[in-house]
């Protein structure tokens, strides 16, 4: 386990738009699935997450959408790897070249009208994305399971640095447990299971108890990406007709890659 007293933070909460979609929306959708009792997309990536640079750069919202691409497409039998140079790079021409972190939602923009090429320079997009209610874990838990994962945001408190599961250490949440008392951080959940959720973090997987999801999550955003639909069905069985036309009836038609 690396050292997370050495790597960096810089996620930023976005800044509240009244135009940003709701998931709950969709999620009344009559049709909509119930969400199995446990979800684990991200056993199927064989490669390496990669640090992706954030161990020297705030460029854990980058990171974090790379990773959530990697997820999608090894979930459809093809495993994919991201540049830790090119995201790097990215990052710092959103910041204006400055490590100051980046928005949540700014990095969601930037991926659906542009798109982040991985290692053989084929472009992945979002197609859609909407907002989700972190404190509704059953919406939490048909989103990871509707789209492969969650693109989050988390209050990382000091209590974070030496875990090996991320819990809940002090109810009070204050001293070393208050939220943000280590900084922003963005990650990836593509598992939720009984005992807890697991999330991409620092090329790793990190396991959270729901007590710690509870406490210390401030953002989450349902993401549509066509690498998640493969010959018409996704991997949830879901199939590309019947996803795409409930998407739009929230966040419009999906953008092409």
């Amino acid at each position: 386990m690396i050292d997370h007293r050495l790597v960096k933070l810089g996620a930023k909460r976005s800044t509240p738009d009244e135009r940003t979609l709701k998931i709950a929306k969709y999620l009344t959708v009559p049709q909509l699935p119930p969400a199995p009792p446990a979800r684990t997309w991200s056993k199927a990536v064989a490669v390496p997450w990669g640090m992706l640079a954030n161990d020297t750069l705030g460029d854990c919202t980058l990171a974090g959408i790379c990773h959530f691409f990697m997820v999608e497409a090894a979930n459809n039998g093809q495993q994919i790897e991201f540049d830790p140079n090119v995201v790097s790079k990215i990052y710092l021409s959103l910041t204006g070249g400055q490590d100051t972190g980046l928005e949540l939602l700014d990095v969601l923009k930037y991926a659906m009208n542009t798109g982040i090429p991985d290692t053989t320079g084929v472009i992945h997009k979002i197609g859609a994305y909407a907002q989700v209610n972190t404190q509704d874990l059953q919406e939490v838990m048909a989103v990871i399971n509707l789209f492969g994962g969650m693109y989050s945001g988390v209050a990382l408190p000091l209590t974070a640095q030496n875990q090996t599961v991320w819990d809940v250490t002090d109810p009070s949440l204050t001293g070393n447990a208050a939220p943000d008392s280590w900084g922003g951080h963005c990650v990836p959940i593509p598992d939720y299971a009984d005992f807890g959720d697991s999330c991409i973090t620092w090329g790793e997987l990190m396991t959270m108890t729901k007590a710690f999801f509870a406490a210390y999550f401030f953002e989450g955003w349902a993401v549509f990406t066509l690498d998640w639909i493969k010959n018409g069905v996704a991997p949830n069985g879901f199939d590309k007709d019947t996803l795409t036309a409930d998407v739009q009836a929230v966040t419009g038609p999906p953008q092409q890659s």
